[in-house]
């Protein structure tokens, strides 16, 4: 997969996003038991401040690349949300990753504001989902693996962001709002997966989008 890289090809860009992230948070690590150790030099931390934020970026990247492979593939709830599912993934993402970190004793603004940001778009992503009302997303809003997806986005948007947004100043709130969208985001995830095996059973949904397909089709052409 190194040998040429096909910006085409999410396989071909998930590779090279792996291995370059792996090769700079190496870098970073090392670099910074360098300087902790005392052998740090000014050219020493800028390496360090630049592998840093190489990682940084392509971290944001292979936060999302699950979620890219999934819309890939030919089971409709996926397919159709191929430009929904990776902002899922990386808001998930991100949001856990903050919350981690305060649960660690970070709290700090960047994280607070990491944290609201990552509720206020689980609330958006929701909304969109319920407002669509397409049958393709039927299994995101019906039945078991519908309510386990609303508890997700329940916990890890406005219950969350409420936390956030009143007890700011709270520690123990700021814990309490860390783990709810930790528990919501992985939640949310695991009701995507399991809403890609009850759309593959569904054979309406696939020919809900052929008939959409036409409908454009015949537009484009008259």
């Amino acid at each position: 997969m190194l040998r040429v890289f096909k910006p085409r090809s999410a396989m071909s860009v998930g590779a090279w996003t792996l291995s370059a992230f792996s090769l700079v948070i190496g870098l970073a690590v090392i670099c910074h038991e360098l300087i902790l150790a005392g052998h740090g030099t000014e050219f020493l931390v800028a390496i360090d401040w630049l592998a840093e934020i190489a990682a940084a970026v392509t971290g944001l990247i292979l936060a999302s690349y699950t979620s890219v492979l999934l819309g890939v593939t030919a089971i409709p709830v996926w397919s159709e949300n191929r430009k929904l599912v990776p902002v899922i993934f990386l808001t998930g993402g991100l949001g856990s990753a903050a919350a981690i970190l305060e649960l660690l004793g970070f709290r700090v603004p960047a994280t607070q504001f990491i944290g609201i940001v990552a509720s206020t778009v689980e609330i958006v992503i929701a909304t969109t989902i319920e407002r669509r009302n397409r049958h393709v997303d039927r299994p995101l809003r019906e039945g078991a693996v519908g309510g386990l997806n609303r508890v997700g986005a329940l916990l890890a948007g406005p219950v969350s962001l409420i936390l956030r947004g009143f007890w700011s100043n709270n520690p123990k709130f700021r814990d309490a709002a860390a783990v709810c969208f930790i528990a919501g985001a992985l939640i949310a995830r695991y009701a995507w997966i399991a809403a890609g095996r009850v759309s593959s059973r569904d054979p309406q949904a696939l020919f809900q989008i052929q008939r959409v397909g036409d409908r454009a089709t015949q537009s484009a052409l008259s």
